[in-house]
């Protein structure tokens, strides 16, 4: 079964509420034959609208905001210090919404914003493009899923059931198309539904685990990007979070940057 066929019956699925709920369905997206497979737990709302997992503004927007001046310094143990006119410091400290849309304008190059506090798209996303440009990865020679492909209502965190009923349905076979050498898991939904051991992200990220079932996939497991927001872009999550893509980066016998 080739990924359009598998596409098809997941469009088409009914197998949970979740379906009833979501704008669209978020099959997955990326290279058919990527070495490197990320997987995160469900489709957020930019996701949903842009159907395409963990879209970033380079996607969406088309933006140009990897020329920002402070890039080499946020991605650097070096410093604690995230500069203020960064995106994901302002967006995780609540800055007034006016000084938001006027970094938006300079970073992205466009005149206009809705009015609402909503258009920061794909902020999870845009943190991975980031990145994968200071690490001169190409994000399009891989592939990108999540174990649920609905949108949950009310954007709930996803049940280890509802994981297991959409993964085993869906991302399993997917994987199994796909044939990568590695999988990174972002978060503990990704995490339980792929190495079903007891692990928790904190105590797992940072290793090379196996996938529980057929095909056996190295798996790396790291914080979702949301994580890293929430807690203001801190200088040592964002670091792991960097060395853990690093890792299995090189588990794939994938080049980049370091």
């Amino acid at each position: 079964m080739d990924l359009e066929k598998l596409n098809k019956e997941i469009f088409a699925c009914t197998a949970c509420a979740f379906h009833s709920s979501t704008l669209r369905k978020v099959p997955g997206h990326g290279n058919e034959t990527a070495k490197v497979f990320v997987i995160a737990e469900a489709p957020g709302r930019a996701e949903t609208l842009a159907g395409i997992p963990l879209c970033g503004a380079q996607e969406v927007l088309k933006s140009q905001c990897f020329t920002c001046v402070s890039m080499d310094a946020c991605w650097s143990k070096k410093t604690n210090d995230t500069p203020e006119k960064c995106l994901y410091y302002v967006e995780a400290r609540g800055s007034v919404l006016e000084e938001r849309k006027e970094k938006l304008r300079t970073c992205f190059g466009v005149n206009s914003l809705p009015e609402n506090d909503t258009y920061f798209t794909g902020k999870s996303g845009d943190l991975i493009d980031r990145m994968l440009y200071k690490m001169k990865v190409d994000r399009d020679d891989m592939f990108f899923s999540n174990v649920c492909l609905c949108r949950p209502k009310d954007n709930k965190t996803p049940t280890i059931g509802e994981g297991r009923l959409c993964g085993e349905r869906f991302l399993k076979r997917r994987i199994e198309i796909v044939k990568p050498r590695v999988i990174i898991a972002l978060g503990n939904v990704a995490l339980t539904f792929l190495v079903n051991d007891g692990h928790k992200i904190t105590a797992a990220r940072g290793q090379v685990l196996e996938t529980c079932f057929e095909p056996k996939t190295k798996v790396v497991p790291t914080w979702h990007p949301s994580y890293l927001i929430r807690n203001g872009f801190n200088a040592d999550l964002r670091y792991q979070f960097m060395e853990d893509w690093k890792l299995a980066l090189d588990v794939a016998g994938v080049e980049h940057e370091e």
